[in-house]
């Protein structure tokens, strides 16, 4: 089926098969309609023949009436002067209407009924009919004749009416044929018409359905030209139908045939042409989206749209005062016209005293809208120097009225009030970085001491195994108080900024990896499996190396001491969009009964029993150092699932 379906012979085939059976059914359609009006499938008449013969007497009967003078002077002459001539005329009439000749029959007589003229001896007949018609004299007199005609039995002659009555008696037996035929006739252009339109579009050698030259046509520059090649080939069959039956020009019926089945089958495959390519189309979607008229439309919406973006541009960056003012003059421009207009056939003195007024209403309403708007000017700039921290700003209230003022005042009397709040948030925070400084200060002095004089122990013999187990928990918890020193001191300069960065560029990759390195013992023996995923390919950000390893110290740390043996830590460093991403994953071995923004205050811990060693501020200070390393510190937690990510612009 496919190679069928692609082949160009096959198609040709099918279209010429197409017309030819359009035309038998237009033949069929035709054929039965006139059998129907003759009455033969209703039963008035019962056959055909009779009815040609009426069509041919009469052609007959035109042309006698035209020839009858002519035939009658003739005969009146035959034995006078020039007898040769009219006999010889006579003997021409009398072979054309002989009974070896044609099996047509005339008489005619005159309003009195006598006999003034036949074309011979009648005998029988089987088929009669009679008219009145009117001939002129030499004189140019006219005399009114009746005529009657008729077609002689047994047919001695092989002329048109023995054609008609075989014919008649074809169509009589084969009546209800036509019916089949027609009936046939349509199937077949309706398995002609699927196929061609399954067809359309495959091609020999190729997959797929596939555009032609044809095919690639806007639709609807397509269509206007077959409908132009459509409506000139009507209008050409139109014209010399209606010369040849109107004015009888060069009447050739063959030409007339010819004519007819050329224009005809000419529309027909322009038509045929039109749905297969829509087919075409219609198959890969491009019906409308390569129309000429969609494209115009496409591009007068973009150009809308990108002439509206400049207005909307342009109105956005002009000052307030002048976005008003030109809405303002706008409406005011449109009334004006409106009034004009609408009142143009009845102008007076008094309506224009009443524009005059108006005008001058509508100047004083600008008036005040200008001054409205210098005043929100003013206080739209004390909220955007307040919005920027400018807090010692003040708003300049001369010359504001009603509402506004008021607005502005409390803009003012907000300052005031968030200075005296920094004022107090700053001590605060200054106080608590001072006391956080001088305590860990006062507890680092004897806590050195303190370790120096158990370092010292621990280099003497001491016999007493319970006094050496005493001194390594003086070690370790002495060391745990030093950590947890370090780590108050660090969160609150981290806190306030109070820490140098050095941005210098770094590979963060070849960082990653020696933090890892650094870690790998202790996560092993954590009983934990690391993934690391670090793509081949160098990412290098401008950073401070030094803070961004404490952040991976923090995290690593984390993830030893609080993960869940026998499980996989994954550390991934990606390249997303314009930003360098690192995710740090793993299961916690403590019930994690704490949200990601309670992990992320100070002293909050994931084993709320607090059975391992920390501080609880390790997240915290790599939260405040990423910050200041300009990147984003996320922290989810997915039921034991805990999940770090940190963000670095690229």
């Amino acid at each position: 089926m496919k190679r069928i379906k692609s082949s160009i012979t096959v198609k040709v085939v099918a279209i010429i098969l197409f017309v030819l059976s359009l035309w038998v059914t237009v033949g069929s359609v035709v054929g039965i309609v006139a059998l129907y009006e003759e009455g033969i499938y209703t039963g008035k008449n019962a056959s055909i023949t009779e009815s040609i013969y009426e069509s041919i007497m009469l052609r007959y009967g035109s042309e006698l009436s035209h020839e009858f003078m002519d035939w009658k002077d003739a005969i009146d002459n035959a034995d006078g002067k020039d007898a040769y001539y009219y006999q010889k005329r006579v003997e021409n009439f009398e072979k054309k209407y002989s009974a070896e000749n044609t099996n047509y029959y005339c008489v005619i007589k005159d309003m009195s009924g006598n006999v003034i003229f036949r074309t011979g001896d009648i005998g029988t007949y089987s088929y009669t009919n009679g008219e009145f018609f009117s001939a002129a004299d030499e004189n140019g007199d006219y005399t009114s004749y009746y005529f009657e005609a008729y077609v002689r039995a047994p047919k001695l002659a092989n002329d048109e009416f023995v054609l008609a009555e075989k014919f008649g008696d074809f169509v009589n037996n084969n009546k209800y044929t036509l019916i089949f035929i027609l009936a046939g006739s349509i199937l077949l252009e309706i398995l002609l018409f699927v196929f061609l339109m399954c067809s359309a579009g495959h091609r020999k050698g190729q997959e797929g359905v596939n555009e032609n030259f044809f095919d690639k046509i806007p639709f609807d520059v397509l269509l206007v030209a077959i409908g132009f090649v459509v409506v000139l080939l009507i209008d050409i069959l139109d014209n010399n139908l209606y010369l040849s039956y109107y004015y009888n020009y060069y009447r050739n019926v063959v030409w007339d045939c010819v004519l007819i089945f050329v224009c005809s089958s000419g529309v027909v495959l322009s038509v045929m042409a039109a749905f297969m390519t829509f087919a075409t189309r219609f198959k890969l979607g491009t019906v409308f989206s390569n129309m000429l008229i969609v494209r115009v439309c496409k591009l007068v919406i973009k150009g809308i749209k990108y002439v509206g973006r400049l207005i909307a541009i342009a109105f956005k960056n002009i000052d307030v005062l002048w976005k008003v003012g030109i809405v303002y003059a706008v409406m005011t421009f449109f009334e004006l016209f409106m009034m004009l207009v609408g009142n143009s056939y009845y102008w007076s003195s008094s309506y224009f005293g009443f524009i005059l007024i108006w005008l001058l209403a509508k100047l004083f309403v600008a008036g005040v809208l200008v001054i409205v708007l210098i005043n929100f000017k003013q206080v739209r700039i004390a909220a955007e120097k307040l919005a920027e921290g400018d807090i010692n700003y003040k708003a300049d209230t001369k010359y504001m009225q009603w509402d506004i003022k008021k607005h502005a005042e409390t803009l003012n009397s907000i300052g005031g009030g968030l200075s005296k709040a920094v004022d107090e948030k700053m001590k605060s925070e200054r106080l608590k970085t001072e006391l956080i400084t001088n305590v860990s200060h006062d507890i680092k002095t004897p806590l050195t001491s303190i370790i120096n004089y158990v370092d010292l122990l621990k280099k003497e013999e001491l016999d007493n195994e319970k006094a050496q187990e005493y001194l390594e928990v003086l070690d370790r918890q002495s060391n745990r108080l030093k950590k947890l020193t370090e780590d108050l001191v660090e969160a609150s300069k981290a806190s306030t900024g109070n820490i140098s960065v050095d941005k210098q560029e770094t590979e963060l990759g070849v960082l990653l990896s020696q933090a890892v390195g650094e870690y790998e013992e202790r996560i092993y023996a954590a009983g934990l499996t690391p993934i690391v995923r670090i793509p081949e390919e160098p990412i290098t950000i401008m950073t401070d190396g030094r803070l961004l390893w404490r952040v991976f110290d923090n995290l690593l740390g984390n993830i030893c001491k609080y993960s869940m043996p026998d499980t996989r830590v994954y550390i991934e460093l990606q390249a997303m969009s314009k930003e360098a991403v690192f995710v740090f994953r793993n299961i916690s071995k403590y019930e994690l009964n704490v949200s990601s923004d309670e992990l992320m205050e100070r002293f909050v811990r994931g084993d709320s029993s607090r059975n391992t060693e920390g501080s609880g501020l390790g997240l915290s200070i790599a939260k405040s150092l990423v910050d200041l390393l300009g990147g984003t510190f996320t922290l989810s937690v997915d039921g034991d699932l805990f999940k770090v990510i940190l963000q670095f612009p690229l």
